[in-house]
């Protein structure tokens, strides 16, 4: 794999190799967490309650071992990065250099794409300006502190010196000091400390310093921001649970996902979007890695960590994720075309949708209004039987770790139900696209209790469903029923007096 435009040096020099020695040492060391700058990985609230049942007394020890461990293995918010892995090192790649050429994830293709979009909208304030020589004039960029931090230490001197003079005497052919300045912005691509500050500003008031759905606005909204820490996300195009591709990622983040609080970020830059994705991955594998140490922890003989626990389950977090793109999901054939759906196969999605083998209406209800009766449980509390809405992965999870069955009821429950979608309203979250939702029918939405289609269904069965379920919504739709209207009165449809004159009922 090799990129258009070589490297910066700082980004040579960047690529460090964690020795493996380095990972055995981590299962048998007393952890305690690192210090930061101004904010710090907390433990999941969940965690922590689970350690205090388990371990009273010891478990702030525990807990500090556990954050002290994933502190080593992932970071801190001030200085984030992956510890490599004996197998990274084999296989000759590095999760925190994605663009570089020899050990980089991202292609050839996706590097040049950022490097345009650099050229063109990232750094246009910078760019001109050295271009015309004006270098004390360039401003620093948001969110670029390490790419900065170069600019004023390395590149600002030496343009005010002599732009002209070659960058690495020994090596003429590199350009000078002009043109690698340029190269600087053009080829920039966000290391995770930065897109750690750009998490901070953008998102953690909502998602939380870990990613947790826990920031101070996230309470308020509904439904609640994501929790990334188990290391599942709804909107995927994966097998149901399996780990996102980068490219899922990229499409909530490009796109945002609509009638929620998640916004488009398509105003952001390719390679921050890019990096973005680096840090939530990061936090992702962080919180899933702590979970699997608290349980080793909770089973363990004394309350400590285990030995090798850390590591082994770190490298266990990241397989889930080096696998779970190669369970991509897609429909190898032609997408009939709305105009290639006859009565007949509504008719059938009809049928399928309300029958029992597709059992859409047990949770969706008869009208599609999300309102069946499978969506609710009833559930003990203090010896009274409450109904509520089945809670969704994320939910459970924390019912489980808090060792109550009846501990989410009533409101407490709410941000956590699996609510099916009211199909009349049209609103598809992962998508609207045919293709979109025969995924979503196919194979369920992870983290919720949308299930697979039954294997006894076949593509024909769910195509009828995908454009049942379409004309739920388009039934309900103010523009395509006044569309209706105009096309009744146009032609004349309709009923008429005795004059022949159209009448305006059922208009």
């Amino acid at each position: 794999m090799t990129n258009s435009t070589p490297l910066s040096r700082r980004g040579k020099r960047a690529l460090r190799v964690a020795p493996v020695a380095l990972l055995i040492a981590l299962g048998g060391c007393d952890f305690e967490p690192l210090s930061t700058d101004s904010l710090d990985y907390s433990i999941a609230q969940a965690n922590e309650v689970k350690l205090n049942r388990n371990w009273p007394g010891i478990a702030a020890g525990a807990e500090a071992q556990v954050l002290g461990a994933v502190e080593m293995l992932v970071g801190s918010p001030s200085a984030p990065r992956f510890l490599l892995t004996a197998a990274m090192v084999d296989d000759g790649w590095d999760p925190n250099l994605p663009t570089d050429p020899d050990v980089g994830e991202l292609g050839e293709d996706a590097f040049q794409a950022i490097q345009d979009d650099n050229r063109m909208r990232r750094f246009e304030d910078q760019l001109p300006l050295n271009q015309a020589d004006r270098y004390a004039e360039v401003p620093e960029p948001l969110y670029d502190q390490d790419l900065w931090a170069d600019w004023q230490a390395e590149y600002l001197p030496a343009l005010l010196e002599d732009p002209t003079a070659p960058y690495d005497p020994d090596d003429p052919d590199y350009g000078t000091w002009k043109e690698r300045a340029s190269a600087l912005f053009i080829e920039h691509y966000p290391t995770l400390r930065e897109s750690a500050q750009m998490y901070r500003v953008q998102c953690l008031h909502c998602h939380g310093a870990t990613g947790g759905g826990d920031g101070p606005t996230g309470e308020y909204l509904a439904p609640r921001p994501r929790d990334y820490r188990q290391g599942k996300f709804k909107w995927i195009d994966v097998d149901r649970n399996q780990r996102p591709r980068r490219e899922d990622l990229y499409t909530i983040l490009h796109e945002g996902v609509y009638r929620t609080s998640m916004p488009s970020f398509a105003r952001f830059s390719r390679g921050e979007l890019e990096g973005l994705i680096d840090y939530v991955r990061l936090l992702a594998i962080r919180g899933e890695v702590e979970s699997l140490m608290v349980n080793d922890v909770i089973n363990s003989d004394y309350g400590d960590l285990p030995v090798g626990s850390a590591v082994e389950n770190y490298e266990l977090v990241w397989d889930r994720w080096l696998s779970g793109p190669s369970t991509y999901k897609y429909f190898d054939g032609e997408v009939p075309h709305l105009d290639e759906i006859k009565a007949e196969d509504l008719a059938r999605g009809d049928e399928l949708f309300h029958g029992e083998v597709a059992a859409c209406s047990t949770c969706h209800g008869d009208l599609g209004r999300g309102d069946g009766a499978s969506s609710r449980e009833d559930i003990d509390l203090d010896g009274s039987v409450v109904s509520r809405k089945k809670l969704d992965e994320w939910g459970e999870f924390l019912e489980t770790s808090m060792g109550d069955k009846g501990a989410l009821s009533g409101d407490e429950a709410k941000p956590y139900a699996s609510n099916p979608r009211n199909l009349q309203v049209g609103n598809y979250r992962g998508g609207g696209r045919p293709v979109d939702l025969y995924r979503r029918i196919k194979y369920g939405i992870s983290g919720t209790i949308m299930p697979a289609a039954s294997s006894e269904l076949t593509d024909e069965d769910i195509w009828a469903l995908v454009y049942y379920v379409r004309s739920l919504g388009e039934a309900q739709d103010p523009a395509r029923i006044q569309e209706a209207l105009r096309h009744h009165h146009d032609h004349g449809e309709g009923g008429h007096d005795d004059a022949g004159n159209g009448n305006g009922e059922g208009h």
